[in-house]
């Protein structure tokens, strides 16, 4: 829904769950020798969860990697250190990182999604080597020095022959009945390094042990400019710095006329929004007006200004209309429910309520919107009512893409121009598409370009011709575009 908020397929136990985690080791630091194994596991749980929607992507087409320029050696030293060195030693198993690039292997790949696929190799080689046995990653540079070579080496159980042909197949599992597989795990890791234009190559024999040795080519020309998010390295593991975070998380407005209840409530979403406060409507418009604001949780009965009317404010207005409103209200009656939704509230919560519940009920909001918005991205057609926007919101939008597609041809379309067409700055239409698409302004006119040309290439168009027509500088350009929306290329889905 707003970049960053993408966390929320992170169901609200596993969030939970790490909170407790963290809540205990910091209440009583090494007191509790099981704390790593949990959250070993939980880090696990929510890699395997990351895996299936990776899998689900890669089985549509849709998967589209996001690559920058960072430290390798930096990446595999922090998998090493945070996840397993302690886990492997629980198990009595010799664990060792080698880095033979002396911390130099820098380039250009998918971050999080090759921690993933490193992360599944390591806990496949745990998973299947005794105790008393021994796991080595070790990092080297390929002799072109082009490529990475990420070796992982176990001494476990090791696989037949006849298994080895089929290892990489989706839904081949060659597991026993003590270790649990769904089978689609090395056949995610391949796919995966496949789109970074690597391999994935495994030797391995019974009784003896695997080794599995990825190489990933680390040279930016690799990529198309779309894929590559930024060109400055920067340490994948330092702790970012607070204006980094403030940019890059959700700000949420708390808004609540009990200090005490306020107060923890902040606490509790900081982890995952910036956090801004108020004690009335009144404070909150003014909040509002002064300050980005991507989610509002509002109390109904407050002084001055009651949360019906603020949210009725918000909503008359184009400029916030578009703002998600949860209320919490003591009033638990029908009737109070819809003044609550007659207001313009997105969600109601009763009091009391349980903190854990609250949480839940905004993250299946957030997903649930952000399912409507990828459904509108990779429509092949224009579709605005899958968004599910209110009147105002709707007409907006249905203008902008009127105009829009009345320009089609012009390749010359900004932000600034767009904006200044529907009477709103830069910065606050930036906003208003964000939120309603979860595309920013650019990315919402090559989305209507894209799927313009879907119309005019099933009308019989040529490419070259569509192109244009479209409003690309060139069919090359349109063409990586379109097959980075839709999996195919264009003369392909002609």
């Amino acid at each position: 829904l707003f970049g960053s908020v993408r966390c929320v397929y992170d169901t609200a136990p596993i969030t939970i769950v790490s909170c407790l985690i963290d809540e205990a080791e910091a209440d009583a630091p090494g007191a509790i020798p099981q704390l790593e194994k949990m959250r070993f596991s939980l880090g696990r749980l929510k890699h395997l969860i990351m895996q299936i929607l990776d899998f689900r992507k890669i089985e549509k087409g849709k998967m589209i990697l996001r690559v920058s320029k960072g430290n390798l050696s930096e990446l595999l030293e922090h998998l090493a250190d945070t996840y397993f060195k302690t886990l492997m030693g629980a198990k009595r198993i010799r664990f060792s990182f080698v880095d033979n690039t002396d911390g130099k292997a820098v380039g250009y790949f998918d971050r999080s999604r090759i921690e993933r696929v490193v992360f599944n190799l390591i806990s496949n080689a745990y998973k299947y080597t005794a105790s008393g046995g021994e796991v080595t990653l070790t990092l080297s540079m390929a002799p072109t020095g082009h490529a990475a070579l990420i070796s992982i080496a176990d001494t476990g159980e090791g696989i037949t022959e006849q298994h080895l042909l089929k290892i990489f197949d989706r839904f081949t599992s060659f597991a026993g009945p003590s270790n649990e597989s769904n089978g689609i795990g090395l056949s995610v890791v391949k796919d995966i390094i496949a789109l970074h234009h690597g391999s994935v190559d495994v030797d391995s024999k019974p009784g003896v042990g695997s080794t599995f040795v990825i190489t990933l080519p680390l040279d930016r020309e690799n990529y198309v400019d779309d894929c590559v998010i930024d060109d400055v390295i920067a340490s994948e593991v330092a702790a970012p710095s607070e204006e980094a975070v403030t940019e890059a998380m959700a700000t949420m407005l708390i808004v609540e006329d009990n200090v005490e209840l306020r107060s923890v409530m902040a606490r509790m979403f900081s982890r995952k929004f910036r956090v801004l406060q108020a004690g009335d409507g009144a404070q909150a418009l003014s909040v509002v007006k002064g300050d980005r604001v991507d989610i509002i949780i509002s109390d109904v009965m407050m002084p001055v200004m009651d949360g019906l009317e603020f949210a009725r404010e918000l909503k008359r207005d184009v400029n916030t209309s578009h703002i998600p409103v949860i209320l919490l209200t003591a009033k638990n009656r029908v009737e109070d429910r819809v003044e609550c939704y007659r207001a313009g509230a997105d969600a109601y919560i009763a009091k009391p309520f349980e903190m854990s519940v609250l949480e839940a009920r905004i993250d299946s909001f957030l997903r649930q919107k952000l399912q409507r918005q990828l459904e509108f991205q990779s429509a092949e057609k224009v579709n605005a009512e899958s968004l599910d926007l209110s009147d105002l919101d709707r007409q907006l939008l249905d203008k902008i893409i009127a105009y829009v597609e009345e320009n089609i041809a012009e390749s010359d379309l900004d932000v600034k121009s767009l904006g200044e067409r529907f009477c709103m700055s830069k910065a606050t239409f930036y906003r208003k598409i964000k939120n309603l698409t979860d595309l920013s302004p650019a990315d919402f006119v090559r989305n209507l370009r894209l799927k313009h040309a879907c119309s005019m290439l099933q009308q019989g168009k040529s490419v070259t011709d569509t192109a244009f027509a479209c409003g690309f500088s060139s069919p090359k350009y349109f063409s990586t575009c379109f097959k980075a929306q839709y999996g195919v290329s264009p003369k392909d889905f002609k």
